[in-house]
């Protein structure tokens, strides 16, 4: 019976430890994905901006979200969109 609370004692405390690490790690790839996302239409709104010789403009409206003004459609005009981080990722 000693040995039977011991294993399952052990088996807690690992399980535990691997709970921990496993939403640390989701959080890790939640602000990966924001930056990644980030990243790429900042480098969209650049090429647009050569390719137009006009401004694309990418602007943090509050923590968590963004505003990019391009042209998304290939029309010549710039349009803006809003883009939100993913859950519980926002600018420090």
């Amino acid at each position: 019976m000693v040995e039977l609370v011991i294993v399952m004692v052990l088996v807690g405390i690992i399980s535990a430890f691997a709970l921990v690490q496993i939403r640390s790690a989701r959080a890790a790839l939640r602000v990966q994905n924001s930056v990644r996302q980030l990243a790429s239409y900042m480098e969209k709104a650049r090429v647009d901006a050569v390719r137009r010789h006009g401004n694309s403009i990418v602007e943090f409206t509050n923590a968590t979200t963004y505003s990019v003004t391009m042209d998304f459609n290939l029309s010549g005009s710039a349009t803006t969109q809003t883009f939100k981080f993913q859950d519980g990722v926002q600018l420090a």
